[in-house]
């Protein structure tokens, strides 16, 4: 987590370099693993050295010019960090059919499947869709619950 370790309050996991796993759940877990704060599981701050080897910017950033003065930086998104400016993605102001709703493609609860589907861009060479199926796998989920549980 070097590339934003400066950014981040003395004192949160994020400054250690030798944090253990779990040490930021009691901030955003309640006591059955269960997010009682969103926004303290998306935290840099709390689990950004759990997930440095998982989240694309930490990993691997692929454009970042990284100053120490303050400058205005726009964009479209931000991690909790920064403090860029943010505007709405062109998708949501362009007249596109590619982001247009299309009720044609609506089914009704029982004609859907139980299965999942990963969608998008595959950043970080096929990562985020090979930590997915990891995760999706019943051995997996078993030995995550014997983890955090002890069960």
């Amino acid at each position: 987590m070097p590339i934003v370790r400066e950014a981040c309050p003395p004192g949160s996991g994020a400054r250690s370099t030798n944090t253990s796993l779990g040490q930021g759940d009691p901030l955003y877990k309640d006591e059955h693993g269960f997010k009682k704060n969103f926004n303290g599981s998306s935290d840099l701050y709390v689990v950004g050295p759990h997930i440095q080897n998982k989240h694309g910017l930490l990993f691997a950033p692929t454009s970042m010019m990284v100053s120490k003065k303050l400058l205005p930086i726009f964009g479209e998104c931000k991690v909790n960090v920064n403090s860029d400016i943010l505007f709405p993605a062109k998708m949501y102001y362009r007249d596109d059919e590619t982001y247009i709703y299309d009720f044609k493609f609506e089914y009704e609860w029982d004609e859907k499947k139980d299965m999942l589907m990963w969608r998008g861009v595959d950043i970080g060479r096929s990562k985020h869709s090979r930590e997915l199926a990891e995760l999706a796998s019943p051995t997996t989920c078993t030995l995550h619950q014997q983890h955090t549980h002890g069960q």
